[in-house]
């Protein structure tokens, strides 16, 4: 049971604001006026049994401006327990109001909780335990959604308190971007002042480089779409709250009991709504959830964005001829949303083609609406440049003879609007009307090019400002999303390509592929690769149900022929799992070399994105240690062959996998290979002169090779591993944490933005000799015991699936694909995510930290604490690993362990034995990490994460 509301405060009268104590927590009057006793803000306190209401707290300053310096001078934790403090008092009061009894469950746990926290009173918990034994089914239901929905509601004021944060920390500036090193005000001074950087050097950095962020569809974000929208608005109206804190508005005023009364029926809302889905998800619904973040907030954050990053370039570079270029992009979205098909037989080529119809419909639909505003704004009837007067003569059915600027826009609208409704009609499996084909827009210039166009023309004719606001909105998000919005990539596992590639050679008699020598593979593959002859008899490759082959070879096949097919700028790279030799990469440039998709890569599209015949890049994916040790052999190979590099235009992406690595071997022998991995494969593609850009698939957990502290995780990679090129998954709850809003959206891209920038000139820390073979050794210890652990301990399958909710998380409805690869594997076919949830579940958080204890025993301690004093990458793989352990919970792991494991089971004795010894490894990982790092605490040095940690406790 996760521990729920508010840290006491040791002095009731702190002006920090303390949550109410046990005495205070009656039942109150429904009406949300007057419910707390406590302040919501520090600008005024509001203890009096007469207090009219959290927001009436908030609004007490006569002028605006007293009331913002206040609020700069006391911005802190106290804010953030008022809101929390605020949305638990009115949950519980919805629950209090339903259902006394539940009520008074979660008070007496919350109680007892309190007492075992921070009174040490061991005895507490049993206490718990024994309360929850006692509870009907029923009320087990609705007091652990008490729970649930507190700590959701809990994390809406946190996300809250960050913008809160981050705008006062900017307030007054004469910068839009706050004052610290993990924004682009941050990287631009620290080039410019440490590194001697020129302006027009740091601009051409900024042009340059390209960040890409993935989103997908990886079921970590257990939330409903309708409980995320439900949190958004309670996130907006505590936004609205601290509006009118600082408006001078009386406390009796309409607007401060309108957005009491709103906040009222939102709470009520959460709790009456089912919080579960009860039907799977399906590629399709993944896809639209994915889109709907990108059309409500990424939509607007963007070009907000953009428009700062240009003013604090002029700001610091030197002037408006030094901001950033109108279709400079750098940092860009794509999906794996209905492309990833990796062990999903959900996603068909027809499931690919649909989403990719549907962002195209929705990118038009967006755009027309950008062009429906600018046609109400640009009205003028003289002043046009010779371009806007060529452009609008050739447009022959158009109202505003008069007016060029919307007799183009009228065209441009009607034609996105035609777009939208060919591409809504392949969405939704129709055939599009011809009127509309004739007229759809295909390339990103049919729209640019009028809409820059207009902006010269307006810039020329001394309407700059005009010039200047929303047009420049729209040619930015252009820029940005295309005519796609987001470009898909197709994923698939290599044995898929093999089985094709097989069929097909023992269709045409030439044996089986799957038999052959690597060897013999590559110079065949190589042979086919060069010749212009297609291996499928004529016309096979438009009807494929009529060779004869297996389903699974259709299926693969399919997909290559629909992605020859699709619109410019559809699709991204085709990226291939467990990828382990150098024929896996060949087998799939063949495959679409057989469905006519020609040219490189480079030549598709801004980015490499592909579509409508062009060959999608082919990115191998290497994922567990062995393919991570093997991965540089694998691209010598490669690059070693003609037939390969004519094709890729001296340009090569590679996709390093993190979750199924550390699952593998561990987090510490993986993390060792990854950063091993990376630093060869720089050196050999500058060796044989290839662009080499990272695609990093990392999850939001530390277990799956996340990060919360992005800026330092992307400094921390090995040296001439970025250079500009960043490409990263972005998976889960992590979308909803990064992109939930559009202040957060922009915090984040700003992050990604910096942190790519800095790392250009970046002074990183090389690893002696002597630090390479203490981390080798402890790489090797810790895998060793790791797989020891996990493989070789007979009991250990059975003990992760007595003491973990492995098999119940795997029937909930939170993602389209399996549980498992191999419906008959064990835990070497789980896949990352439902291993990650389980141990999070019992608060053990093995995947982070099993094998830590071992390695780091291993190895010196002298030379690893300095290396932790002195290498960053260390230092941030260690504090990532404490992070975890800071949050592990030794006695909620041992009470699943006593409740779940029978004494009737045979192997009982074992099983707890197995526990007591990963509990005491877990204890013993601690004690190293504090050892080595010097600390007396494991989140001394996180302030956020004590925070955070301290919001969850009773």
């Amino acid at each position: 049971l996760r521990d729920a509301a508010v840290p006491p405060s040791a002095d009731a009268s702190s002006t920090h604001g303390p949550a109410p104590d046990d005495s205070a927590r009656k039942p109150r009057s429904s009406n949300m006026a007057g419910r707390l006793s406590r302040p919501l803000s520090g600008l005024r306190a509001c203890s009096s049994p007469g207090s009219t209401g959290f927001i009436r707290c908030l609004s007490t300053e006569s002028a605006m401006a007293p009331a913002l310096r206040s609020l700069v001078r006391d911005l802190d934790a106290k804010e953030l327990r008022s809101d929390v403090n605020f949305l638990g008092w009115g949950l519980g009061d919805i629950i209090r109001q339903e259902n006394q009894k539940v009520y008074d469950h979660v008070e007496s746990l919350r109680k007892n909780a309190k007492a075992f926290r921070f009174e040490g009173k061991d005895d507490k918990f049993a206490h718990m335990v024994q309360e929850v034994r006692s509870l009907s089914a029923d009320e087990i239901k609705s007091t652990a959604r008490s729970f649930a929905h507190f700590m959701a509601l809990s994390n809406c004021a946190e996300t809250h308190h960050r913008v809160r944060e981050m705008n006062a920390a900017r307030l007054n500036e004469d910068s839009p971007f706050p004052r610290k090193e993990d924004s682009c005000r941050g990287a631009i001074e620290a080039l410019l002042a440490q590194e001697k950087m020129t302006p027009k050097e740091v601009r051409e950095a900024l042009m340059s480089q390209r960040v890409e962020l993935v989103l997908t569809a990886h079921p970590t974000e257990i939330n409903r779409r309708t409980m995320l929208m439900k949190h958004r608005r309670v996130r907006e109206m505590l936004d609205e709250a601290d509006r009118l804190k600082v408006s001078g508005l009386k406390e009796t005023s309409y607007e401060i009991q309108e957005l009491e009364r709103k906040m009222q029926r939102e709470l009520a809302s959460i709790w009456a709504s089912d919080e579960l889905r009860r039907v799977k998800p399906t590629p399709m619904d993944e896809a639209r959830g994915g889109l709907a973040v990108v059309e409500s907030v990424l939509w607007h954050a963007v070009p907000s964005y953009l428009r700062k990053l240009d003013f604090e370039m002029q700001r610091q570079l030197g002037g408006e001829e030094m901001g950033l270029p109108l279709e400079a992009a750098p940092i860009r979205f794509a999906s794996w949303m209905a492309g990833d098909r990796d062990g999903n037989p959900n996603v068909s080529p027809e499931a690919t083609m649909r989403v990719c119809a549907m962002n195209r419909w929705r990118a038009a639909a967006l755009l027309a609406q950008d062009i429906s505003e600018l046609y109400v704004e640009l009205s003028m009837s003289k002043g046009f440049s010779p371009d806007v007067v060529s452009l609008a003569a050739q447009i022959e059915e158009a109202p505003d003879s008069r007016e060029l600027y919307r007799r183009i826009l009228y065209d441009l609208h009607e034609r996105l609007n035609a777009t939208a409704r060919a591409n809504e009609a392949r969405y939704r499996a129709k055939e599009p009307a011809p009127e509309d084909v004739a007229v759809e827009l295909e390339e990103v210039a049919d729209v640019m090019i009028p809409l820059r166009a207009i902006h010269e023309s307006l810039l020329s004719s001394g309407h700059r400002e005009i010039a200047k606001g929303n047009l420049e909105d729209a040619i930015r998000r252009l820029a940005v999303f295309g005519l796609t919005i987001v470009p898909l990539d197709v994923r698939q596992e290599s044995t898929r390509h093999m089985e094709a590639v097989d069929a097909i050679t023992q269709m045409l008699g030439l044996g089986s592929y799957a038999q052959w020598t690597e060897d013999t593979k590559i110079n065949w593959l190589c042979q086919e690769l060069s010749t212009p002859r297609p291996l499928l008899p004529h016309g096979a490759a438009a009807n494929l149900s009529k060779l004869g082959l297996p389903d699974t070879v259709v299926d693969t096949l399919d997909t290559v022929r629909v992605a020859s097919q699709l619109g410019a700028g559809s699709l991204g790279a085709y990226v291939i799992s467990q990828a382990r030799a150098a024929s896996d990469v060949l087998a799939v440039a063949l495959l679409q070399k057989e469905f006519d998709m020609k040219g490189s890569a480079s030549a598709a599209g801004e980015g490499g994105n592909a579509g409508a015949g062009h060959m999608l890049r082919v990115v191998p994916l290497f994922e567990t240690l062995s393919d991570l040790d093997n991965a540089p052999g694998i691209m010598e190979r490669l690059f070693s062959l003609p037939a390969y590099t004519g094709r890729i235009d001296g340009r090569q992406e590679i996709m390093v996998g993190y979750s199924d690595s550390a699952k593998d071997a561990g987090r510490l022998a993986a993390t060792w290979a990854q950063y091993r991995s990376q630093e060869q494969l720089a050196e050999l593609a500058d060796k044989f002169g290839i662009e080499l850009s990272l695609f990093h698939g990392k999850g939001g957990t530390v277990g799956r090779g996340g990060s919360p502290a992005v800026f330092r995780a992307v400094l921390a990679h090995p040296p001439n591993t970025i250079n500009g090129r960043f490409r990263i998954t972005e998976q889960g709850e992590m979308i909803t944490q990064s992109f939930g809003n559009k202040a957060v959206a922009e915090l984040t891209l700003d992050t990604y933005t910096a942190a790519v920038l800095r790392e250009k000139r970046y002074q990183h820390v090389l690893p002696k000799k002597e630090w390479r073979e203490a981390l080798s050794t402890a790489a090797e210890a810790s895998c060793a015991h790791y797989r020891k652990v996990v493989r070789e301990t007979p009991v250990f399958v059975p003990f992760f699936r007595t003491v973990t909710p492995e098999l119940e998380l795997g029937k909930l409805n939170i993602g389209s694909r399996p549980a498992k690869r191999n419906p008959k594997g064990g835990v070497e076919s789980l896949r990352a995510i439902p291993w990650i949830f389980s141990w999070s579940q019992t608060r053990c958080h093995l995947p982070a930290w099993l094998g830590v204890a071992q390695g780091l025993q291993a190895a010196p301690a002298n030379v690893l604490h300095e290396m932790y004093t002195t290498w960053p990458w260390f230092r941030e793989i260690i504090d990532l690993i404490a992070m975890v352990l800071a949050k592990a919970d030794t006695t909620v792991a041992a009470n699943y362990d006593a409740q779940l494991i029978s004494d009737k089971m045979a192997d009982a004795k074992e099983l707890r034995a197995l526990g007591v010894q990963v509990r005491q490894e877990l204890e013993a990982a601690r004690a190293h990490i504090l050892e080595i790092s010097g600390k007396k605490d494991l989140n001394m040095d996180n302030a956020v994460l004590a925070r955070e940690l301290e919001g969850g406790r009773p």
